[in-house]
């Protein structure tokens, strides 16, 4: 019996956002970019995703966001490892663009997904400022 595993699909950027590494998972889409710049190969995915990437690499801290292109949902994982980044991501819902029913409730989908996952973000984040004060009544 034979047991498939995937792999999650990962790249890794230099400083300047170079691809210097790609993983199995992505060898198809991205090992003939090896060696270009990200933001040059999807110049309008910059906007999206670049401000993540800055996050990552200004707080050293592993940056995670939920994020819509392409006609794909996804939750991208900005790894900094140094002075590169190791990009990981999930590809979440992809739109279905077949017939109007498929791509209205796919919409859908991916409007409460995101929804969903902002929430959660927020949560995260609210979690992140509280403090335990000692004493009290």
């Amino acid at each position: 019996m034979a047991v498939t595993v995937e792999a999650t699909p990962h790249l890794v950027l230099d400083e300047s956002d170079r691809i210097v590494g790609v993983g199995p998972a992505a060898q198809a889409g991205f090992a003939p970019l090896l060696g270009q710049i990200v933001g040059d190969c999807f110049r309008d995915s910059k906007p999206l995703f670049q401000p993540y990437y800055d996050k990552a690499r200004q707080t050293s801290q592993p940056v995670e966001f939920v994020q819509f292109y392409q006609g794909v949902v996804g939750h991208i994982r900005a790894v900094p490892v140094g002075q590169r980044l190791e990009i990981t991501w999930e590809q979440l819902l992809r739109l279905d663009p077949l017939t109007l029913e498929g791509l209205s409730s796919s919409i859908s989908d991916a409007v409460a997904l995101l929804e969903g996952h902002e929430a959660e973000i927020h949560r995260h984040e609210v979690r992140g400022t509280l403090r335990v004060l000692e004493g009290g009544a």
